[in-house]
């Protein structure tokens, strides 16, 4: 197994990762371990100075033979060594400036593009679009919208960002490479939400004072359906194992199901009496949809290919479900819960409630972060952000970020977290290894 060790990185905190995934596959044990990183940091070095051919393979043995007389695994050292030689260096990316980057007034909403290595923030208060270089955290761009922009959305085909205002039905499209606006559509009146759906290629808006949704073409960026739906619409996910496209409703508690293909309504899911629901989380796994109910409060599970509800789990009353997100190696679910200051953990195999852990105050964000096994959630009220550890569900970390964080997002390239701030008009970074701003 170990000898299946490969990465496209030059991350020490990738190596570090995969290093510590293969070592407990073989249950090295943990006192060992961090031998066996020493001895691959040590290796890695002598690549990123560039020595290569005979010198390399020389020190490599050399350095081999020396952890080896220390009482670690011969075979497990060469297997770590010949795993390291097989990385492949990447270009060098910039070291970040440290501090909270400063964007617009009222920062709402943020997405990465892992691709471009770039970051886009709405700002509501300053009617821009901010954009950020993930490595080095510098603004390369404010990119001017018109009064109100609330949320955005990534076509990582088509390499477009979508921008919808809440007081206007016209929605922005940037070109992500040039940061440049494109065009403009007609979406419908006070868009809410906006979602790309990527096994179609196609952009959904869910408006919050129309009957009707928007779906855009990815490639021509026409409009070309404006389905009906019972009301207003709050949120937008994505089923893509049966091409379905979901918008969950304010009241009555609703969620509509889209066929991604022909654009029609399939059918109309009734959650009464739960309702209010501003979150669509799909479990690609077993192919459960997620929707938290504000008033209930509780979360209502779908069966993503009947549309059948398999159950609706209650949460303590006056918890108010906010969001949530989805640890894929262990099927857990984790909700934030803005009123009772709490994050719910539920157990997606089971569909039952496995804890809930106190966090900071009025949490409405939480990202997970696969790399470090982490949660990350935004607390509104406090200023901070509480990391939960994956495998003991215990809060590890609450670095003090800027004021009112309202959304988090992952980056996958150099694991870091970031924050948007919402009252300071800032993004915070965290580093996923650490757990400290950065």
């Amino acid at each position: 197994m170990l000898r299946n060790f490969a990465a496209a990185s030059d991350s020490i905190g990738h190596i570090d990762h995969q290093v510590r995934a293969l070592l407990n596959a073989q249950s090295i044990p943990a006192s060992h371990s961090i031998h066996y990183l020493a001895f691959c940091h040590r290796l890695w070095s002598l690549r990123r100075r560039g020595v290569t051919g005979p010198s390399l393979s020389a020190l490599a043995v050399s350095i081999h033979d020396s952890y080896s007389s220390r009482g670690l695994d011969s075979s497990t050292l060469s297997a770590l060594a010949l795993a390291t030689m097989n990385i492949t260096i990447g270009p060098t990316y910039p070291a970040p400036t440290p501090g909270p980057i400063t964007v617009g007034t009222t920062p709402e909403a943020i997405v990465i593009s892992q691709s471009l290595r770039k970051a886009w923030v709405v700002n509501k208060g300053s009617s821009s679009v901010s954009v950020i270089d993930t490595d080095s955290h510098l603004v390369t761009a404010t990119i001017a919208i018109s009064s109100n922009p609330v949320r955005l959305a990534l076509n990582e085909t088509s390499s477009k960002v979508y921008v919808i205002r809440s007081s206007s039905s016209t929605a922005y499209i940037i070109d992500a490479i040039t940061d440049t606006v494109i065009t403009t559509f007609s979406a419908g009146t006070s868009p809410y939400d906006v979602y790309w759906f990527a096994p179609t290629n196609k952009v959904y808006v869910a408006n919050f004072s129309d009957t009707h949704l928007t779906i855009v073409d990815g490639v021509s960026n026409a409009v070309i359906a404006s389905p009906v739906v019972p009301a207003q619409g709050f949120a937008l996910g994505g089923n893509p194992h049966d091409n379905k496209v979901y918008c969950a409703h304010d009241a009555p508690g609703e969620v509509s199901v889209i066929d991604g293909t022909t654009n029609a309504v399939i059918t109309i899911i009734d959650l009464a009496p739960e309702y209010d629901s501003d979150w669509v989380l799909h479990n690609p796994f077993n192919n459960k949809v997620y929707v938290p109910n504000c008033v209930g409060p509780s979360v209502s599970v779908i069966d993503g290919t009947t549309n059948g509800i398999l159950a609706t789990i209650a949460l303590f009353p006056g918890t108010w479900p906010w969001c949530l997100d989805l640890d894929p190696a262990t099927n857990k679910i984790y909700c934030a819960n803005h009123n009772s200051n709490t994050v719910t953990i539920i157990n997606s195999l089971t569909d039952g409630k496995i804890t809930a852990i106190a966090v900071g105050t009025k949490p409405r964000s939480i990202r997970w972060n696969p790399t470090s096994n982490k949660a990350y959630v935004g607390n509104y009220d406090s200023g901070s952000v509480s990391i939960i550890d994956g495998p003991t569900n215990a809060v590890i970390a609450t670095p003090a970020v800027g004021t009112n964080p309202t959304w988090i997002a992952f980056n996958a390239n150099n694991n870091r977290i970031f924050v948007v701030n919402r009252g300071s008009g800032t993004v915070s970074v965290i580093d996923g290894a650490t757990n400290l701003v950065i």
